[in-house]
């Protein structure tokens, strides 16, 4: 019996080993590209490849045992010539080269100098490569290249710990409630609830398109990536829509009334743009005009306004069937040209138009839909919904949201939005069936949404 015993226990100690090894062969597979610092400051050409030396040490030493490094000689075999931070317009570039190295993370480095001492400005950034998402941002000033040193041990160490605690953190969100994750918790659960019958508003203020339903291809075969595919039958019923992207002024009845949180324009908490980038911070005064759609909220604040004026969030088909006139297979409301500064505010040559910023709602009629619909691409990417999918395979056949939950109430990992914005380069990314998505909770000056009506559960149309 003791033998017997001695053999399970031997056994169970193998199978625990090999369990282990596994655990860590697919933990050190797990590969991090640390690109080349872009140099925007005039540094010398042996100040940047020392700063990149000590990032990519920094990094190999802080997850030596959870991700394998990748090193430069390897990252220049790998990267074709044109393929480097100085033609990076916006993150999803930064995102794109990771993908092309293969690795699961990307660390980026700009280095710049401003004001009237020259003061360097080091930022370095942490970007999950399969979803696209930003998951930090350390910035360290210094007027020399050698105290930016000092500093940078301890920026890469907030850099990661931040980082790949929101990376963990995005597997156990779906296990929690929705309000639970809500930024701020000071309004009673009365107010925050946006089934409370007592706090619905019929949103008559709201600019009301009605869209006939009906059957149409949603997705499109020949798209940018599998995220767009397999285009597939979606049958649609009729439903409201607002004409406009919710406005500042639009949002602020819904705070002023008690019901909504504020924007997150003074908090920190939100990413802004900065010059060079996007970092947490304060929204620009450019960016609060009433007639400018909101930014800086969040998909779960986004559905309380909604809910508010009586209705919802569309769901994803519903968003692309009125953004394509009711399912046009054109690629955009003008038809399938490029899209321009003519049509609708993006990065055409640079960001927002030249702006910088947000324009005011409904500001290029020539980018409407036939039913009047405004800014359907650019100004601000819309959040609908649904839940992250990488392909539509499995997607309903209806015009329902695509959740973990038919009510699309419980909390997820990474959320759809729609349109583009005014920081999305001028290209195919722009087309009304290109579909992108931000984890659950970040904020950016680059979005916001519009809502819809179902008008079966409407006693009184508007």
């Amino acid at each position: 019996m003791k033998s017997f015993l001695i053999m399970i226990n031997r056994y169970l100690s193998l199978i625990l080993s090999l369990i282990l090894f596994e655990q860590s062969h697919a933990q050190s597979s797990s590969k991090i590209a640390v690109l080349q610092l872009s140099n925007r400051g005039n540094l010398k050409e042996g100040e940047i490849s020392y700063l990149t030396a000590q990032l990519q040490s920094l990094v190999q030493q802080k997850t030596k045992d959870l991700y394998q490094v990748m090193t430069q000689d390897n990252i220049l075999t790998l990267l074709p010539p044109d393929q480097t931070l100085e033609s990076c317009i916006e993150g999803e570039c930064e995102v794109n080269i990771g993908r092309l190295l293969g690795a699961s993370l990307v660390v980026t480095s700009y280095i710049f100098r401003f004001g009237s001492q020259k003061t360097l400005r080091y930022t370095v950034k942490l970007h999950e490569t399969q979803t696209g998402t930003l998951l930090s941002s350390q910035t360290i000033k210094a007027q020399k290249v050698d105290e930016l040193e000092i500093n940078l041990s301890v920026a890469v160490d907030a850099l990661l710990n931040d980082g790949l605690n929101l990376k963990d953190q995005r597997t156990k969100i779906e296990k929690l409630n929705l309000k639970d994750h809500s930024k701020d918790h000071s309004n009673p659960p009365s107010k925050q609830n946006p089934s409370n019958p007592s706090s619905k508003v019929s949103g008559e203020w709201i600019d009301w398109i009605f869209i006939q339903g009906g059957q149409f291809m949603m997705g499109n075969d020949a798209g940018v990536d599998s995220f767009e595919k397999p285009a597939h039958l979606v049958e649609v019923k009729d439903f409201y829509i607002s004409k406009t992207e919710i406005t500042n002024a639009q949002y602020q009845k819904c705070v002023k009334a008690g019901i909504c949180t504020p924007p997150h324009w003074d908090d920190g908490e939100c990413y802004v743009i900065t010059g060079q980038g996007w970092s947490p911070g304060i929204v620009k005064s450019e960016f609060r005009g009433d007639n400018q759609p909101v930014i800086c909220v969040d998909w779960s604040q986004a559905r309380v306004f909604a809910k508010w004026v009586g209705g919802d969030l569309p769901s994803e088909a519903q968003w692309e069937y009125a953004a394509r006139s009711r399912g046009n297979e054109k690629l955009y409301p003008w038809g399938n040209q490029k899209t321009t500064c003519q049509y609708a505010v993006v990065a055409d040559g640079h960001m927002g138009c030249w702006q910088m910023r947000t324009w005011d709602v409904c500001s290029f009629p020539e980018g409407h839909t036939a039913q009047g619909l405004c800014d359907v691409v650019g100004n601000v990417a819309e959040w609908v919904l649904d839940e992250k999918h990488e392909s539509y395979v499995g997607a309903p056949s209806d015009d329902r949201a695509w959740c973990q939950d038919q009510a699309c109430q419980t909390a997820r990992t990474s959320l759809i939005n729609r349109g583009g914005n005014w920081a999305t380069i001028a290209d195919d990314r722009l087309a009304l069936t290109t579909r992108k998505s931000e984890v659950f909770g970040l904020l950016y000056d680059l979005h916001g949404f519009r809502v819809i009506k179902h008008i079966q559960k409407e006693k009184n149309i508007p």
